[in-house]
This record gives structure tokens, C-alpha cells and sequence, in this order.
């Protein structure tokens, strides 16, 4: 217990006394530098930024139809102007005050959340999560990403901390969870999984977990009907957003036309494989990758059911690759370049990456299995589990991925957003050294994380330079600067 006291507060003072100043320094030169650059509206900012001014002059009624999203955006932007104007900030509803509301969900809101996860995880940096390279640019612009994302881990972690007690943190979980509900559809199927998280530990706590994977089923459908009112709340949830698709016809509000859903199965390996490449720090190591080929290959079982696996990855290529109009036509998106340039160079160049799906499903799926909660109750402190999932919290993590990205034919990174940041809480960097020369210069995970964070910033610094700085025009649109995003 002393030595995971010592633990602790070493990554602490790594990650608040070092991390965090360094990301913060960068993010406020960010701001700055993109608030004097990209001084005009950019691309749903067009919409977004006018629909909010809109509320900030007392017109709440009129909606622009090119908008998808539910307003929770618009009032909070509303709220947030109003306190500058207070403040006595001039244009306290302009474009750099509105981006400054994201900038502050994004560097303070989110560091925090992700701090509170740290007494029952050792194995994250708060840092390191909110420098998320597909979250960092959106503190800096103004879209429903970073409230989207605060709000649906404020629900997350009152789950896992429980700082009110047992019901008021999950009924206010549920609210807050509803409230996200308002800046993006599909929050309502995260705030589903933080039910599922609420009574997974529960179970954990309980120490019922035992025998096979039914007798787990079993045990957490006792826990759900035993625990009835915890799961009320966010039954009422479910209902309200049944009752709004009724009364909607669609997930979406506005651009229908545009946002039709469908059966896009390649875009999990898409998000597969994002999710696989940011987290390279915290599992490459000689031994990963040994046993890697050992899963594959390490006998004729073992390679007879590779082969069948990346035959079906490669029928899914075939038969569930979407190719969206936007994603053709606007180079203003990095997955333009790796749709043009990889993944659609030539007629075959799709297939020829199944083997890269292969190795991106087993690196998602060994984290998250290797992590799994070790069911011996003697192991379990009863007042606060490890923030670990059972078997029945990882199938039901995984099956919230398929849910919110396969119906979405745009080829999109924001929505691997909660996939990574999730996974990425509930998994813990490899003991392993990166390579066994540096084996006894430092603790392993120590190590994992800085390079972790290292490697967020120096993307983020590409990012926001190319955002910044690499300028060009549309022939149909000239004298409209054009930039690069994910």
C-alpha cells in the first residue's frame, strides 16, 4: 500500500507539476495564434457560431436546417456570453469569445474529470487525456465536441467515484448524462454504459461474480432488478430519447438527407486502428508484438483462425465500405488524404489492410482484456473497486462502439473520441520496457506515460501548425481561405 502511495504521487507530481503546465502553455499559444489567423467562421462553425449569436440576441426560435445537433450548444454559448458581457468583455458573443468556452471545457473541465479518475486508475495521466490529439484542436473552434465529451464523463466518473453517495451521484449521473444528450444524439448510448459501469462495480464490489460468462450475465441481471431504483433514472432517459425519434422521425435534426444511417462496418477498423496508433506508448514493446505473433500464427489452430478472421475483415471491406459524398469531395479533412492516398489509392490497396485491422482488433482487445477485474472478492475493497470491467462491462463497451459508429456513413475521427478516451480510462500501460535495453532505467509505466504525452503534444503541435498555417483556396470559392482538420 505504501509503495502505491509513493506510485501515485509520483505521477501526480508528473502529470500536474510538469504535464499540465506545459499542455496549458501550448494550448493558450494555440488560442492565440488561431484567434488572430482563422479570424472567419470554419466549416460547421458557419452554422453553429450563427445560430448561437442568434440565442445571444433573444431569438431562440429560428433554426437553421443545415444544423444536425440539439441545441444544448447554443444555450450554453448563450450562458457563457451572457457572464463576460457581465464581465465587461466587448462582443462578449463574438467568434474568439464563444471558442474561448471550449478552450475552458477542454483545459480545465476535462483535466479535472479525468483527475478524479486517477484515485481508482494509476495507470493515466489526466494530461494525457485531455491532450487527446482528436479532441485538441476543438478547444480553439467552436463545436459541439469538447461539451459533448465533459458531460458524458462528468456522468462516467460520478459513477465511479460516487462523491455524493450511491443514488444522488447516479440520479444526477443520469441528468447530466440527458443534458449531453443535447449536444450530441449519441451520448444516450454512452450514458447506457455508465449504467452498465454503476452496476458492474457494484457486482465487482459484491464479489458475485463466479464460474462462466452466463453465470456473469446472470449475476448482473440480479444486480440490475435488486438495484431497480438506480436503474430508473436512466430508464427515464431512454424513454424521453424513444419519445424524441417518434416525434423527430430521425437522430438527426437538421441536414437529413445528408446523414442517412446505414451498415458501415469498416469504419470500426477505422476507429480500431486511430485508437490502436494513439495509444502505441502504453503497449509496444518487443513482447507485445511476440505475442501478437503468437496469437496469429504461433500454431496451425492459431493460424487457421487468423486466416478465417481476416477473411471476414476482408468480406466487411467488401460489403460495408461507405464512400460519402463529403468525404470525396473536401480535402479539408485529413481522412480525405488517407481515403485518397491509402485506403482508396487503387482498386485493391482496401484489402491489402486487413492484415492492419487484424493487429489494431488484438491490440484494442488484449488492453482491454488483459484488464479485465480479477474476480477474487478477497482483492476487493467493498467501498471502492479498481476502476476495472468484467467480462460483461467489455462486451458491453464494445458493442456501444458498434452502435454510435457503424450507422454513420461519413468516415468521421470525432466519433472515435469517446471509443479511446473510455478504453483508454479502463486500461493500464504495459509493465513490459519498450525494448529490454531499457530494462531498470525506470519504472515502465512511468515511462509509457511521459512518452505518452510527448507523443500527444508533438501531434497536436502538427495539427494546430498545419491548421494555422497552411492556407488555400476553393476555385468556386475565391477569397475564402481554406484550412486542414481532422
Amino acid at each position: 500500500m505504501e509503495y502505491l502511495s509513493t506510485v501515485f504521487f509520483i505521477m501526480s507530481l508528473l502529470n500536474w507539476g510538469l504535464a499540465y503546465p506545459v499542455f496549458l502553455t501550448f494550448c493558450c499559444i494555440s488560442f492565440r495564434a488561431i484567434s488572430d489567423r482563422v479570424t472567419e467562421p470554419f466549416i460547421d462553425e458557419i452554422f453553429h457560431l450563427r445560430q448561437c449569436q442568434q440565442y445571444c440576441g433573444g431569438d431562440f426560435y429560428t433554426w437553421d436546417p443545415k444544423i444536425t445537433t440539439p441545441p444544448g450548444l447554443y444555450y450554453l454559448g448563450y450562458a457563457w456570453a451572457y457572464g463576460l458581457d457581465r464581465l465587461g468583455l466587448v462582443d462578449a458573443c463574438g467568434i474568439s469569445a464563444l471558442r474561448s468556452l471550449n478552450l475552458m471545457g477542454g483545459v480545465v473541465c476535462l483535466q479535472l474529470l479525468f483527475s478524479f479518475t486517477q484515485k481508482h486508475s494509476h495507470g493515466v495521466w489526466s494530461t494525457n487525456l485531455t491532450a487527446f490529439p482528436l479532441l485538441v484542436v476543438y478547444y480553439f473552434i467552436f463545436y459541439t465536441d469538447i461539451w459533448s465529451t465533459v458531460l458524458i464523463l462528468t456522468s462516467l466518473v460520478l459513477v465511479v467515484a460516487l462523491p455524493l453517495g450511491l443514488h444522488p451521484s447516479a440520479y444526477l449521473s443520469a441528468f447530466i448524462g440527458l443534458i449531453s444528450i443535447s449536444f450530441r444524439q449519441t451520448n444516450i448510448v454512452w450514458l447506457g454504459f455508465n449504467m452498465v459501469v454503476l452496476l458492474d462495480r457494484r457486482v465487482q464490489a459484491a464479489g458475485k461474480y463466479r464460474g462462466n460468462l452466463l453465470q456473469f450475465v446472470m449475476a448482473f441481471v440480479q444486480q440490475m432488478i435488486s438495484d431497480w431504483t438506480l436503474v430508473l433514472p436512466y430508464a427515464i432517459d431512454g424513454g424521453l430519447f424513444g419519445a424524441f425519434l417518434l416525434a423527430n422521425g430521425s437522430i438527426t435534426f437538421g441536414d437529413k438527407e445528408n446523414h442517412v444511417a446505414g451498415v458501415h462496418i469498416a469504419q470500426v477498423f477505422y476507429c480500431l486502428t486511430f485508437m490502436a496508433a494513439f495509444s502505441v506508448p502504453i503497449w509496444i514493446s518487443d513482447a507485445f508484438l511476440k505475442s501478437y505473433l503468437r496469437f496469429s500464427v504461433g500454431s496451425i489452430k492459431s493460424a487457421l483462425v487468423t486466416a478465417m478472421l481476416i477473411l471476414t475483415i476482408l468480406g466487411c471491406i467488401d460489403r460495408f465500405t461507405v464512400a460519402h459524398p463529403f468525404l470525396l469531395a473536401d480535402n479539408r479533412h485529413y481522412v480525405f488524404y488517407i481515403w485518397q492516398r491509402i485506403i482508396a489509392y487503387n482498386s485493391y490497396s482496401r484489402y491489402l489492410l486487413a492484415p492492419i485491422y487484424h493487429f489494431c482488433c488484438f491490440v484494442v482487445g488484449n488492453l482491454l482484456y488483459t484488464n479485465l477485474f480479477d474476480v477474487k472478492p478477497s482483492q476487493v475493497k467493498k467501498s471502492s473497486p479498481p476502476m476495472k470491467l468484467s467480462p460483461i462491462g467489455a462486451i458491453a463497451y464494445l458493442a456501444c462502439i458498434a452502435v454510435t459508429i457503424i450507422p454513420s456513413p461519413l468516415f468521421e475521427p470525432r466519433y472515435y473520441i469517446l471509443p479511446f478516451l473510455y478504453w483508454r480510462l479502463f486500461v493500464q500501460p504495459s509493465s513490459q520496457p519498450f525494448i529490454m535495453l531499457l530494462a531498470g532505467y525506470g519504472q515502465p509505466p512511468t515511462q509509457r506515460l511521459a512518452l505518452e504525452f510527448v507523443m500527444n503534444l508533438a501531434i497536436n503541435a502538427v495539427v494546430v501548425f498545419v491548421f494555422v498555417n497552411f492556407e488555400f483556396e476553393w476555385p468556386n470559392e475565391p477569397g475564402v481561405v481554406q484550412r486542414i482538420i481532422w
